[in-house]
């Protein structure tokens, strides 16, 4: 591992100051690639409890540091900063006034026989200037057969330098998922609570994971069977753990039990509304057992929650229309929230943290004009002072414009989807980029993309389709997804494409589909079961052989995982579906391709392995068909983490887009 202090790092303080500067807005311009590509400037801007420093992720020779700020500091004050040049930097929080947590991980080959890269995460303490770096966990034989030793259940506000963290332990050779009290002083921990260890009879119970109240105190836990695949909730009563209930764990059900609320009274879990469908909130009452909805839109899912940073209480939730919307349950955060939107006008605003005093709060804004934007407000004098823009070297004016365009599929489902035009054009005739969304459980707003817009600023339109199977839109639309890949779901995308061209947009002869991740097997998918449709397609980290994908996530996971049971029910098994898994598998059918495809990859892909493009490359060139192969060598995995990666793909992209459907 490698990390230093840099005392007096004028470049991350520069770019905040950059990020204020007065922008200019005109015509159209093509700002370079690294305008889009580089890392945000900036971004998971957070205060200190006591509201007297604040810390952000900011860019630092290409990758991400930890830049401590304090809160009202004379101008020119240098602020501390944490670089490390081995791992990936994801998160900061604070522990206490005084110590940062800061989590990262690596690709790492880890012991005899492993031949392919896992990421192992670790979560360090610093203090507020930079130093007295201790690793947490430091004192356990256990952490390094961890793939994640980063993982925080709980604060605790009555001791202040002690967190909560579970682990996976050794016991008469057994593991189990221990609680660790962890000093954030020294890293050293100590064992707290042990939970039931992992047997080789897959009917018995193991523990998954803990529910800590914020003051250090389990008062939940969830034990797993895996055949049958069940949750067991069990409740800590005077220090005996009780069973209260059990969820069927199959697909991606399951317990999903998410903190407590804020009175302490109830766990708060989602669940899927039993008449509608759709994802949403409920508590589950401690006492008597009861359950209660705690929120539901009446036309999306929850997609995300709003947690203290202090307690780990659930304070709101948010879902996604359009754009995000958000809604605490605590009437004075609900006005916090309706006064920065009026504020910040037409923009997604979100609250990134607030000190325990609620006097400070760090704001994120952003649209599909605006790239986010950190705030800092003081709720005492009022003031709202701009921190930084993630994307400071971009202008308004350089930005397509993003609207709705949804569609009807050949079948009648209605599919939500955006169109971004390019700056300063016609929307008439245009070359199209197609661009499916990653994982199909997910899904694309009205926000802002890099990736896109990109795109859009060198003279292309996109297309960004949730295709059936993407979330957001209840449990019938995602099942509507389930065993489709290469099937309705690629035909909910060639639908748009045929809309785009009905509408007079489209020019029929210059249609890319371009994508990652799932989006990368969408893209290959209709080169290679639409060859007539796409003049081009390209694939960063694409699935391209469905058996191949099971098999390896079930090296990876076991064959009763959870995981496997999420896969197989969206996906498919290979005992039941293999004829269909190799109908739809794009490299098992590389002779049908007509147009050029471009494969970019991480070499440490840990999510979608290497060898799913690698396959691809091979079958497309023995077929002799028009392909280019990327590969990210050293650490680069599926996620984007190095500005280097980012800025050679989009130039990688540009050319290739300019060569066959340029304009």
């Amino acid at each position: 591992m490698s990390l230093a202090y840099r005392a007096a790092c004028g470049a991350a303080y520069a770019v905040c100051l950059a990020s204020l500067a007065t922008i200019a807005y005109g015509q159209v311009s093509h700002p370079p690639v690294e305008a889009f590509g580089s890392l945000p400037a900036i971004s998971d801007v957070r205060i200190s409890p006591d509201g007297k420093h604040f810390s952000a992720l900011q860019t630092y020779h290409g990758r991400m540091a930890v830049v401590i700020y304090e809160v009202g500091a004379p101008p020119g004050t240098i602020p501390a900063i944490l670089v490390d040049d081995t791992h990936y930097i994801l998160q900061a929080q604070w522990a206490n006034n005084e110590r940062l947590l800061v989590t990262v991980y690596q690709s790492l080959k880890h012991g005899a026989g492993y031949t392919r890269a896992q990421p192992f995460a670790r979560t360090l303490s610093i203090d507020t200037q930079a130093k007295n770096l201790v690793m947490l966990l430091n004192n356990s034989a256990f952490a390094m057969y961890n793939y994640s030793s980063s993982i925080i259940s709980d604060l605790n506000l009555d001791e202040p330098n002690h967190i909560i963290m579970p682990l996976w332990a050794e016991h008469l050779r057994t593991f189990s998922r221990d609680l660790y009290k962890v000093d954030v002083l020294t890293g050293r921990g100590e064992t707290f609570l042990q939970g039931k260890a992992i047997t080789t009879d897959i009917s018995e119970e193991h523990t998954i994971y803990w529910i800590m109240d914020g003051h250090g105190h389990a008062v939940g836990r969830v034990d797993q069977t895996q055949e049958p695949l069940v949750d067991h909730l069990k409740l800590n009563k005077g220090g005996s753990w009780v069973e209260v209930t059990a969820y069927d764990a199959e697909a991606d059900n399951g317990a999903d039990v998410i903190g407590l609320t804020v009175d302490g009274t109830s766990l708060v879990r989602f669940a899927r509304n039993d008449r509608t469908g759709l994802q949403g909130v409920v508590a589950y009452n401690l006492a008597n057992g009861n359950t209660a909805p705690l929120y539901y839109n009446d036309r999306y899912d929850i997609d995300c929650l709003y947690m203290s940073d202090w307690d780990r209480r659930v304070l709101g939730v948010t879902y996604t229309d359009d754009i995000q919307h958000s809604h605490y349950f605590d009437p004075a955060l609900q006005a916090l929230q309706r006064g920065l939107e009026a504020v910040i006008p037409g923009q997604n605003v979100i609250v990134q943290s607030m000190d325990l005093a609620r006097q400070y709060v760090t704001v994120g804004a952003s649209s599909t004009s605006q790239p986010p934007t950190y705030y800092l407000l003081n709720r005492t004098t009022h003031l709202l002072g701009r921190i930084g823009s993630a994307y400071p070297n971009l202008r308004p004016g350089d930005l397509g414009v993003v609207k709705p365009y949804p569609y009807k599929a050949r079948d009648g489902l209605d599919i939500p989807a955006y169109l971004t035009l390019p700056p300063g054009k016609t929307p008439k005739n245009l070359p199209v980029v197609i661009f499916p969304h990653g994982w199909p459980e997910a899904r694309d707003s009205m926000d802002f993309n890099w990736w896109a817009q990109f795109m859009a600023n060198r003279g292309y339109a996109v297309l960004q389709p949730n295709h059936r199977g993407s979330s957001g839109y209840g449990a019938n639309f995602a099942a509507a997804g389930f065993h489709q890949w290469g099937l309705k779901m690629q035909d909910d995308i060639t639908d748009g494409v045929n809309k785009l061209i009905a509408d007079g947009i489209a020019d029929p002869k210059r249609i890319c589909i371009v994508g990652a991740s799932y989006g990368g097997y969408a893209a290959l998918a209709g080169a290679t079961f639409s060859p007539n449709l796409y003049a081009c397609a390209v694939s960063f980290a694409g699935i391209s052989d469905l058996p191949m994908l099971l098999d390896d996530a079930e090296d990876e996971f076991g064959v009763h995982s959870s995981m496997m049971s999420y896969l197989n029910s969206r996906v498919g098994n290979e005992r039941d579906d293999i004829a269909r898994l190799k109908a739809t598998s794009p490299a098992l059918h590389a002779e049908q391709v007509r147009c050029p495809i471009l494969l970019m990859h991480g070499a440490s892909d840990f999510t979608v392995r290497i060898d799913q493009s690698k396959e691809m490359y091979d079958r497309l060139r023995s077929a002799g068909k028009p392909v280019e192969f990327i590969r990210f060598e050293g650490d680069e995995d599926h996620y984007f983490e190095r500005a280097e990666t980012r800025i050679r793909m989009l130039t990688e992209i540009e050319k290739f887009l300019a060569k066959y459907i340029g304009n």
